[in-house]
């Protein structure tokens, strides 16, 4: 950023000889500010252009543009105005190891077991056994704890139990005789008399002698001993005898015979004097050195020898320096800023242009402003609006940041499953276009496909493909041939030939003529056949499920077992282990979840896919905190730590996908060491548990 400066006031005195002193022809110059704008003036002390998708970002002093920085299992594509983050896809545990003293099962859910000591590196002991009364006992070389029992000295007995030191000192000893030297005296024997027979020396804190205390005496040294003077009389004062004892003697008060003095003071002499001031105070007796007037309104300055007194201003001047030189008074409007030149900064003056002027306006993004009064929302992103600086909205708590292409970007939840779909034969119809999309389509005559297809309510003649899913077909009398997997999710009517050699799952179907096929089939309802012939299957109803009667193996689709559960009131927990009460579901699609026991029972042997979340209404402090997931066969630790400390409302969240057998059992279950309350509801911040099958 650049501002020219000049003085509405030009000078019409020319210039001195002195080009070292500011001269007539530098007040008259135009005068030039350059820079960026700091950020305590409102700008961004940066004049940086940023780039496609870069931000301003505080560095701890100003601001920096830079491009957001992508970690592990994140992709980020920078447009213009726009920022896009994706995160494609999530590690797989394929294998643990260990090392001693501990050791792995290995695979990808390994057993991990302590088959060794501790060293005390790693904070063990080193030892493995012990002896009644050992104790660890450090030993410098090689930083070690060694194992060793106390050791007993003179007078003292130790006796070492199992978990038990015992420490004593039986004996005491006896006096049986006392003697004492001058001055001391004793009469001897263990219970002695003593007495003092003489006088105490200086060194064991006596006098060494046996002087009287006279009232009103002094002690004073004799070289030997103490001793004290004699009293003395009222206004006495003590008089040093040298060597001897002091004496108390009556003062006596002298005469001025003559006071003389040295410039500037000036004496006449005699006892009785008249001083006089006669010259100047030097400066370094406190004095000025001169003789100038103080004039009202003057200030005083200095002139390198004396003080001294410039003229008096008048009112609302300024004192301007005269350098060596008196300092003299000014009007304001003759020595500052009168007018400036903003360029191309966008500032303006939103003041008068004489006094303190007063800067308003934005600052362009060329001179390292934004260009913008935008207002820095919290939890909003900063992007580029083509001309200026901006911020979006907040998001909520997950969400991601979508570009819109030149327009503002936005806050977006992710959501998963098709979001779009088109088809080029027939007239298709699509609802929802987000989530899970169910499609119908109207065809008119024969179709052939080569990968799965899902019809709502389709008209078929002839058909012909590699997989098939219909939702509520009527299918004409021409013959249907499926080599894929073909799924049926409720009523099917089809009066002509059917032939399968992948799996077949039903719903709720009907077939008026001969199925024959050499795939797997699972019923979701009793579907009624009047001629089946389907793998192994010989009844005319075939049962529910994995049956003798039906099938010869088990094939199911993903997505037909699923349920989301939560707790419908909250639930005091206490110190330990307990269940999480789930009463109430969203959906539970299957059946397989039981809001009375709290638990999802697995209906296939396959891959599940779990994800929960855990709240809490009240601020909690624990020393250890745990979430699992407990399945038949595994528990699995979503949420683990060793001390928890949270002031007000808190949650917490995970997922896992675990391999469970037909029949196995999971549910929601906590660990905590301090009794708190579950939060109930439905929501991001409340318990619930939701499971689907991925993968048979």
């Amino acid at each position: 950023m650049t501002l020219s400066l000049t003085h509405t006031f030009v000078s019409a005195i020319p210039d001195g000889a002195d080009a070292t002193v500011v001269r007539p022809s530098n007040w008259n110059d135009t005068h030039t500010i350059a820079g960026t704008l700091p950020i305590a003036n409102g700008g961004t002390n940066t004049a940086s252009i940023p780039g496609n998708g870069q931000l301003l970002i505080g560095n701890g002093t100003d601001y920096t543009v830079a491009n957001l920085t992508a970690g592990t299992g994140v992709t980020i594509t920078n447009t213009a105005g726009g920022i896009s983050i994706a995160a494609p896809g999530n590690g797989t545990v394929t294998a643990v190891t260990a090392s001693s003293p501990i050791a792995s099962s290995g695979g990808t859910a390994p057993n991990i077991s302590l088959t060794g000591t501790v060293p005390v590196a790693n904070g063990g002991t080193g030892q493995t056994t012990y002896t009644d009364g050992q104790l660890l006992i450090g030993n410098t070389t090689g930083n070690t704890l060694a194992k060793a029992t106390l050791t007993a000295g003179t007078g003292v007995t130790i006796t070492n139990g199992a978990g038990t030191i015992t420490i004593s000192a039986p004996d005491t000893g006896t006096v049986t005789s006392v003697t004492a030297s001058s001055p001391l005296a004793s009469s001897g024997g263990a219970t002695p008399n003593l007495s003092l027979t003489g006088t105490v020396a200086i060194a064991n804190g006596g006098t060494a002698g046996t002087a009287t205390p006279t009232a009103g005496a002094i002690p004073y040294g004799t070289g030997t001993a103490y001793a004290f003077n004699t009293a003395g009389t009222t206004g006495q004062v003590l008089t040093s005898a040298g060597a001897g004892a002091p004496t108390w003697t009556t003062p006596t008060t002298g005469t001025v015979t003559s006071v003389t003095a040295s410039s500037p003071l000036a004496s006449s002499g005699g006892a009785t004097p008249n001083l006089s001031l006669t010259g100047t105070v030097a400066v370094a007796n406190g004095g000025t050195a001169g003789t100038a007037t103080p004039t009202a309104g003057a200030i005083a300055y200095g002139t390198g020898t004396a003080y001294a007194f410039s003229a008096a201003g008048t009112s609302g001047q300024i004192l301007l320096s005269g350098a060596t030189g008196s300092p003299t008074w000014a009007t304001l409007s003759s020595s500052a800023v009168t007018s400036f030149n903003a360029g191309t900064t966008g500032l303006t003056p939103s003041s008068a242009t004489t006094g303190a002027v007063t800067l308003a306006g934005t600052l362009a993004i060329a001179n390292g402003g934004t260009n913008s009064t935008a207002t820095a929302t919290a939890g909003g992103a900063g992007y580029g609006t083509g001309t200026a600086h901006a911020y979006t909205a907040a998001g909520t708590l997950g969400q991601v940041l979508t570009s819109a292409g030149a327009g503002t970007p936005t806050w977006t939840t992710l959501t998963t499953g098709v979001s779009s779909v088109s088809n080029s034969d027939g007239t298709l119809t699509v609802s929802p276009t987000t989530g899970a999309v169910v499609a119908s389509l109207a065809l008119g005559h024969a179709n052939s496909w080569s990968g799965v297809q899902t019809f709502t309510t389709p008209v078929l003649g002839a058909a012909t493909g590699t997989s098939l899913a219909l939702g509520g077909a009527t299918i004409g009398t021409n013959a249907l041939a499926v080599t894929g997997t073909s799924t049926f999710s409720s009523t099917v009517t089809h009066s002509g030939a059917t032939t399968l050699s992948g799996a077949l799952t039903y719903g709720g179907v009907t077939l008026s003529n001969a199925v024959t096929g050499t795939g797997n089939m699972v019923l979701a309802t009793s579907p009624s056949f009047t001629t089946p012939a389907i793998g192994a299957a010989t009844a005319t109803t075939p049962a529910q499920g994995n049956s003798s009667t039906s099938v010869a193996t088990t094939a199911f689709v993903n997505g037909m077992s699923k349920f989301s559960a939560y707790l419908s009131t909250g639930q005091s927990l206490a110190v330990g282990y307990q269940k999480i009460t789930l009463d109430a579901t969203l959906y539970n699609i299957g059946s397989n979840f039981s809001t009375s026991t709290s638990v999802y029972t697995a209906p296939v042997t396959g891959y599940y896919l779990f994800t929960f979340a855990f709240s809490s209404p009240n601020g909690v402090t624990a020393s250890e905190f745990e979430v699992f997931l407990n399945t038949t066969a595994d528990t699995y630790y979503t949420f683990f730590t060793g001390s928890l400390t949270e002031t007000a409302g808190w949650s917490r969240g995970g997922a896992v996908v675990c391999f469970m057998t037909a029949a196995d059992t999971a549910y929601l279950r906590v660990y905590t060491q301090t009794a708190i309350t579950a939060g109930s509801g439905h929501s991001s911040a409340h318990c619930w548990l939701t499971g689907q099958l991925v993968g048979a």
